[in-house]
């Protein structure tokens, strides 16, 4: 009997982050090895956690040397909120239009059916 023996090696590293967390560079070498074609499936689990980026420190400027925060009196400004999105706003309309013809096809095939017999 023959048996082919054969390790693949993988380097797992961060390439991106969301924002606000910090790019890990670590490189996390992973190693699989298996007998033949018949060797079940390989698993492998590494645990890692992302790291919060420090908080930038907004420089004060000469205007605001007293610690109080500046206060935007425009009418025109928009808020930005980080939060998911919630909710679907896909248009229903194509999906009861697709409901109606699907029905009267099926209808149409009854009604040849009928007439046949």
């Amino acid at each position: 009997m023959y048996y082919l023996y054969s390790s693949t090696t993988y380097i797992l590293k961060e390439t991106k982050t969301l924002d606000g967390y910090q790019l890990d560079e670590t490189e996390h070498k992973i190693q699989f090895e298996y007998v033949n074609d018949r060797t079940p499936v390989i698993e492998y689990t590494l645990d890692l956690t992302n790291e919060k980026a420090p908080e930038k420190d907004t420089p004060e400027t000469s205007d605001n040397q007293d610690g109080s925060t500046p206060v935007s009196h425009s009418s025109d400004a928009t808020s930005v909120s980080n939060s998911p999105k919630t909710g679907d706003n896909t248009n229903i309309a194509i999906f009861v239009l697709a409901l109606a013809v699907s029905a009267g096809c099926l209808g149409g095939v009854v009604a040849i059916r009928r007439k046949r017999k």
